[in-house]
This record gives C-alpha cells, structure tokens and sequence, in this order.
C-alpha cells in the first residue's frame, strides 16, 4: 500500500511520457491509497487537460468514470477528511513553521501528507508528495529512518518528482 498525490494518481488516466512507468507501478499494488482531495483536484486536471488540447474533447468524464470504477473496485483507498487528517494537518503545520528556519509547505500539500499519515502506518516512499519529503526532512530524518525502501528508490523519485514538477497542471 502507497500513497499516491494527484500529480503521482493523474498519470494512471492522463496521458504523460512517463505513464506506463505508473501503470507498471501501479499494477503490483494491493492498493492505492488518496485523499478525497483528489478526486476534486483530478476533475480540475482532466477538465484543463481537455480544455488545453491535451485530451480529446469530452473525454475528462470518463477519465474520471474509470478512476470511480477503480475507487469502486477497491483498487484506489480515498482518505476523507476527518478529524485524524486535521489533527496530523495541525501538526505538520507547527512542525513546519516553528522551525528556526521554517519550511513553507502548501495547504494541499500539507492536506495530503496528513491524509497519509492519518490513514497509513508506514508509507512506501517511491510515490510520496513533495510535502512528506519536506515533512521528513524537518524532522532531520535520514534514509535509514525514512520509510523508502533503498537508496536506488530514493534517487529514482527524485529524478521523477524533478521531471513530474515540470508538467503544467
């Protein structure tokens, strides 16, 4: 079980140059674990895909059909947003703004770290959002204390997460 952010989930129903690395990925896990976040930020990418040209027109409805068929299936977990995502979404604030030198996360960012954290233990790492690695990197852990598995994962995310944060969403 991964977490996958929006970015990481849209490339299993967006075309993008890397997509069939994800499907592959995607494919060996049991499950994959979201925010409901998500699913509103997945309407807004599939809809200015089309709009953009990138998709044909009038399809971002059933992008979207297919992701509800996988959520359906119990293919993809959606965290709602409760009370334990809050309480984890607090926390990271003060983790990481009462720094010395503070690390400015994004609210979506932070909404999915806390999703994360609130509904799994511990988190194969090859597919986390930006937030868990500033999230880590706060909290001065190191790679023997982060849950990615080698370093090999370790520098292939970030080679993808440089490449993901190129692409205009």
């Amino acid at each position: 079980m991964s977490y996958w952010d929006t970015s990481t989930l849209g490339k299993l129903y967006l075309p993008e140059p890397d997509s069939s690395d994800f499907v592959q990925k995607a494919a060996v896990e049991p499950v994959i674990v979201t925010s409901k976040l998500t699913l509103y930020e997945m309407r807004r990418v599939a809809f200015r895909k089309e709009s953009d040209g990138l998709i044909p027109a009038v399809t971002a409805e059933s992008v979207l059909s297919q992701m509800e068929q996988d959520i359906g299936a119990g293919e993809i977990h959606v965290v709602e947003v409760s009370a334990a995502v809050e309480v984890e979404f607090n926390g990271i604030m003060v983790t990481c703004y009462r720094r010395t030198l503070p690390l400015p996360i994004r609210t979506f960012d932070a909404l999915h770290l806390a999703s994360a954290r609130a509904s799994v233990a511990s988190l194969r790492c090859g597919f986390c959002t930006k937030a868990l690695t500033i999230y880590r990197r706060s909290k001065g852990w190191n790679g023997s204390r982060t849950c990615m598995r080698e370093q090999a994962d370790r520098d292939a995310f970030v080679e993808w997460k440089t490449k993901a944060d190129k692409v205009r969403y």
